[in-house]
């Protein structure tokens, strides 16, 4: 059965009730339960996710893996371990969380009408309601990814390990460096991205958090994911696949090289810098109004407050309350 994988979901959970509702949704909504695996990251030595792969009776290839340590921040680590796990043979990796469900009847089908959509399989499919955004810095990748992406399993190993949390930010970024490279040419560019409107999905909602202590590791996982060097590793993922894009677009023949922060494809070189002292002041500055930046945006005030923004970052990271 398993070497019929085309379509790979990954998740962490550590409830097993959402686990078992999400194989219930799918077994629901897909067509072809033999095409699908689900693998799951659980916590360390827990048992009820090993008892119900066990015991379940399913069409869908189900795998646990026990290799979650740490908390919610922590996340991208088991699931870059979940990526090497998935059937070598799968054509699409969706990452979801646990509390994530499909509407639409027969979604599987309409996903792999998309098969080979491009030759050399570098694509991803964007079901989330943010399909349609564009994105225009780095900030924004992180602060509003495309959520639900179902991405090509030649993209994820292309991609790799993702070095931050969390994955959809990070896959994100990667795909704004490569949509930006050569920005100017008016003949091609590696945009990569397909919005597909006709599956729906109950999307992923967090809930809203006031405790401090988790909204002080929140702003350090995001300085991590903006900072110069998720940066700088993120484009330089993006310029290899520019160029694996590229050498195919227009049938380079020889290796892909690696010269001085840049790849060579041919006659073709693609600069992966990333401008460190901007990077770090754009940073600084968008830090000091962090829950605008964020994602609360600036046309509908957060607080009437003179400078709420920064008096709240105050209070989040030193405890130091003004209002």
């Amino acid at each position: 059965m398993s070497n019929n994988i085309e379509i790979s979901i990954i998740l962490c959970s550590n409830k097993i009730k959402n686990f078992k509702s999400l194989i219930s949704n799918i077994e629901s909504t897909a067509e072809n339960l033999e095409s699908i695996e689900v693998l799951v990251g659980c916590d360390v030595g827990e048992t009820e996710f090993k008892k119900f792969r066990s015991s379940v009776n399913s069409k869908i290839t189900i795998k646990y893996h026990d290799i979650y340590v740490g908390d919610l921040y922590d996340q991208h680590i088991p699931m870059s371990q979940l990526l090497n796990f998935c059937n070598k043979d799968s054509y699409y990796v969706l990452a979801l969380a646990d509390d994530m469900r499909f509407e639409t009847l027969g979604w599987d089908t309409e996903i792999l009408k998309y098969k080979n959509y491009y030759k050399d399989d570098i694509f991803r499919l964007r079901l989330g309601w943010r399909k349609h955004f564009n994105y225009s810095d780095h900030w924004q990748c992180v602060s509003m990814p495309e959520n639900i992406d179902v991405c090509t399993k030649k993209w994820r190993d292309l991609v790799g390990n993702i070095p931050c949390f969390s994955i959809d930010s990070y896959n994100q970024t990667v795909m704004y460096y490569l949509e930006n490279f050569d920005k100017f040419n008016n003949s091609f560019r590696a945009t990569r991205d397909i919005p597909v409107n006709n599956i729906k999905m109950e999307k992923h909602t967090g809930k809203s958090i006031d405790d401090r202590l988790i909204l002080k590791k929140m702003i350090t996982v995001t300085n991590i994911s903006v900072s110069y060097k998720i940066q700088s590793i993120a484009k330089k993922v993006a310029a290899k696949i520019y160029c694996e894009i590229i050498k195919n677009e227009y049938d380079i023949e020889g290796p892909i090289k690696h010269r001085n922060k840049s790849y060579v494809i041919g006659n073709i070189k693609i600069s992966y810098k990333v401008p460190m002292v901007k990077i770090l002041f754009f940073n600084i500055f968008r830090k000091l109004f962090y829950l605008e930046y964020g994602g609360g945006g600036f046309f509908k005030k957060i607080s009437e407050k003179t400078l709420f923004s920064f008096r709240w970052l105050l209070r989040v990271l030193f405890n130091f309350r003004t209002y």
